[in-house]
């Protein structure tokens, strides 16, 4: 968690996250909308699984129903799509961690 107006890597960042709303962000999540006991479950397992936010959920059912294939190593048309998908979320992920490879 960064402050809003502390440099970053020389830079003001005025539009770092400033606070979690943790009741927000579990939202996010449909296995932390279970109750147990009349309370919201608190998952503490992280070490064995995390639980997956419901975008992921989302993108992984979409791979299954419509692009699964091996990437790299095909060459129809679910290969070449799956391939596609793979190299724009590895580029997305190198953006975001800036990383040069």
């Amino acid at each position: 968690m960064i402050p809003a107006g502390r440099q970053v890597a020389g830079e003001v960042c005025n539009d770092c996250l400033v606070g979690f709303g943790v009741e927000r962000i579990r939202q996010d999540f449909p296995a932390l909308q279970v109750r147990v006991h009349g309370k919201p479950l608190v998952y503490l397992d992280n070490a064995a699984t995390s639980q997956k936010p419901q975008v992921v959920i989302d993108r992984i059912t979409r791979y299954y129903l419509s692009e699964n294939s091996n990437i790299h190593r095909g060459v129809h048309f679910l290969s070449d799509l799956a391939t596609q998908a793979y190299e724009s979320t590895r580029d997305r992920v190198r953006q975001f961690l800036n990383a040069a490879h």
